[in-house]
């Protein structure tokens, strides 16, 4: 069986989602589709939009076999953890042949070229003075390789970099080049709006930002028609019982968090630096709502993002990113074949796979595979403190990562 896989956050899902699934198996022939999907916490520092039990019934809605989750500590941290993360643990399910992303342009082989660029130590030298001036990671990353190529690459790697899209396919394919045996790539123009617009067009492939938007509006219901239409009344029935979940929804636990935390613990959690804990702990009593304290925080060397990443990663305990999966853990499957790929999984994944919370955490402890069992642990208190939001919110009580279990469609 020819396995594609997509890592996604489907935040939320939308018809330009959808198209990328369908494209996905079509170009690549292949029999199935994996996903690994970040959880209720997402890359840029904030609370998913919906639960991961709702994105990830969307994906298995919209054309995915079987969905993984991306360990918390992966889909919260920078652009390149996020992105080695998800493909080593792709690599060790032992079943996946096609690795598959979206990008603005598709010209592989160039984005190839600035993802074989070495690393010395004048490259690390120029990184480093980027980042001085403000700039995010990724923006500075894509400077510097700028300035180490050719003027004709140069120009022709411009256009790819002004979008975040192809700074992730980058960063993929950096780790890809890392494995013993990598993926063949697939990429996947995108079609519709651009990754950042905000506007909504009937016409176009709105994009998760604009949906994002429109959801929080008091004209929400053209969103709805940007989602495909398999999930779109799943998305209705949900709307102000589960979702939105927005940033400063976190404000009451970053309050009680920061209260009397010192500087030594708080340098302790990933992505805090020295100069941030002490904005923290000069400013945190200024702080009256997430977003706003996020603008306390930041400096021309500390950017919004890094920012939020910071306290997102305070909230969770998040505190060590292992430079390799621990574990798979298995959101969901649809179907005869998604039991197949299930049943593939279990007998060729390189690490443990995650179908039970409760038999895993008895399973890590007794072969004293600690890391494991402390990042499980994580992720089931970041799932407890995300239904918190929501019935803080909506007053909505809804199941625990136990009771809930694998989300399996027919």
């Amino acid at each position: 069986m020819k396995v594609a896989s997509v890592i996604a956050e489907f935040n939320p899902l939308h018809k330009g989602h959808e198209y990328l699934l369908r494209e996905a198996k079509s170009r690549t022939g292949a029999d199935a589709l994996i996903i690994i999907m970040s959880g209720n916490f997402v890359q840029r520092g904030t609370p998913a939009f919906m639960s991961e039990a709702l994105r990830t019934e969307a994906a298995l809605l919209s054309g995915a076999d079987l969905v993984l989750e991306l360990p918390l500590c992966y889909a919260t941290s920078s652009i390149d953890d996020f992105a080695s993360g998800a493909v080593f643990s792709l690599a060790d399910t032992g079943i996946v042949d096609t690795l598959v992303f979206g990008c603005e342009n598709d010209d592989l082989a160039l984005m190839q070229r600035a993802a074989a660029l070495k690393e010395d130590a004048f490259f690390h030298e120029r990184l480093l003075a980027e980042l001085a001036t403000g700039v995010t990671y990724p923006a500075a990353y894509a400077k510097t390789i700028l300035a180490n190529v050719s003027a004709p690459e140069r120009e022709a790697l411009t256009p790819y970099f002004s979008s975040p899209n192809n700074l992730l396919g980058l960063f993929y394919l950096r780790a890809n080049d890392c494995l013993e045996e990598p993926f063949t790539v697939q990429l996947i123009k995108r079609e519709g709006a651009a990754y950042h617009d905000a506007e909504m067009d009937a016409g176009a492939y709105a994009s998760a930002t604009a949906l994002r938007a429109s959801l929080c509006s008091d004209t929400p219901e053209e969103a709805f028609f940007q989602m495909p239409e398999a999930v779109r009344a799943r998305m209705q029935e949900e709307f102000h019982k589960t979702y939105p979940i927005e940033a400063n929804d976190l404000s009451g636990m970053l309050f009680e968090k920061l209260t009397h935390m010192s500087y030594d613990k708080l340098i302790s959690y990933a992505g805090v630096t020295n100069d941030l804990a002490r904005r923290i702990l000069d400013r945190r009593d200024h702080l009256i709502d997430f977003e706003s304290f996020i603008v306390e925080c930041k400096t021309k060397q500390i950017t919004q993002v890094a920012v939020q990443r910071a306290l997102l990663h305070i909230l969770l305990d998040v505190d060590e990113i292992p430079e390799n999966p621990p574990y798979l853990r298995v959101l969901g499957l649809r179907g005869a074949l998604g039991k197949e790929l299930l049943a593939s999984l279990c007998k060729n994944a390189a690490i443990p796979v995650v179908t039970s919370l409760t038999e895993a955490e008895k399973t890590f402890a007794e072969t004293q595979n600690y890391q494991a069992l402390r990042l499980l642990e994580k992720e089931i208190r970041a799932d407890d403190r995300y239904r918190y939001l929501i019935r803080n919110r909506y007053r909505t009580q809804t199941k625990n990562a136990y009771q809930r279990g694998l989300i399996i469609l027919n």
